[in-house]
């Protein structure tokens, strides 16, 4: 089935249940991308459904493997530095030592 949106979520009444799902422009979107989408939703409205006092932005949306790769996998950026210049002392040798590498690239362009 064609996509009329970017992304339409649908749900229905099922007996006791609400069952739905998502229809998504596979050009815009990878089904990866649209499961982790699904699955915050899901733990929205499980943070709704637990405590409805609950106020929404203080439902947290990520699992515990997600939180582990953002905050730790991801997150590594602890470098050390021998010297004591500054940041912007270092661009200058950067481009000394490899003058062919590209300094910049903007929208795919270098």
């Amino acid at each position: 089935m064609l996509a009329k949106f970017d992304l339409t979520l649908s749900f229905q009444e099922a007996g006791e249940r609400i069952v739905g799902g998502a229809l998504y422009a596979t050009a815009l979107y990878k089904r990866a991308t649209i499961k982790r989408y699904l699955g915050y939703f899901h733990r929205l409205l499980e943070g709704m459904t637990a405590n409805d006092a609950q106020v929404v932005d203080g439902i947290d949306l990520l699992g515990e493997a997600e939180r582990h790769d953002l905050l730790y996998e991801r997150n590594d950026t602890q470098v050390e530095f021998s010297g004591g210049e500054c940041i912007h002392e270092l661009f200058p040798g950067a481009g000394e030592r490899t003058p062919e590498a590209e300094a910049v690239v903007y929208e795919g362009s270098g």
